[in-house]
């Protein structure tokens, strides 16, 4: 059985404030998890979505990740990570200490990518944007754990 992951991650620009989620479903379960940042980017909320994702995954695992994030699908599919841990500059990439953790992931577990466009009316991508951007706003963390039959 492969488990889906969907992930989103959210930053205000201005208060550098930043949430992620990563909505994990598992034949009938379904967990959400969220976190808050308070100094961050987006694309460190949509990388420490997908790590969060995968890391609640305890055994290798068939895993289909969805995001929105071009960014994290293209680096994931293309492999640009593997040049990025390579280089030897004198200022490092952005979020390479993520991309570090991501990458041990994605060899963990069998990850298939898939991109979903943002705000297209796709349910399960408007939810978990909804909660990254609630988490980033409330500062909050959480878990919450149903049934799949208790959402469209």
């Amino acid at each position: 059985m492969t488990t889906v992951i969907i992930t989103d991650g959210s930053a205000d620009n201005i208060s550098g404030q930043g949430g992620w989620c990563a909505i994990v479903r598992t034949g009938r379960s379904v967990k959400e998890l969220v976190g808050h940042e308070p100094q961050t980017t987006s694309n460190r909320m949509e990388l420490t979505a997908a790590i969060e994702g995968l890391r609640s995954l305890s055994v290798p695992t068939d895993v289909t990740l969805v995001a929105d994030s071009s960014y994290l699908l293209n680096t994931l599919k293309n492999k640009w990570y593997e040049q990025w841990f390579q280089e030897k500059r004198g200022k490092p990439r952005p979020n390479m200490d993520l991309w570090h953790q991501l990458v041990g992931l994605i060899h963990f577990h069998n990850v298939t990518f898939v991109k979903v466009k943002g705000h297209s009316g796709d349910y399960w991508n408007t939810r978990a944007d909804k909660l990254a951007a609630h988490a980033r706003v409330n500062r909050i963390t959480s878990l919450n754990t149903y049934d799949a039959d208790a959402a469209p």
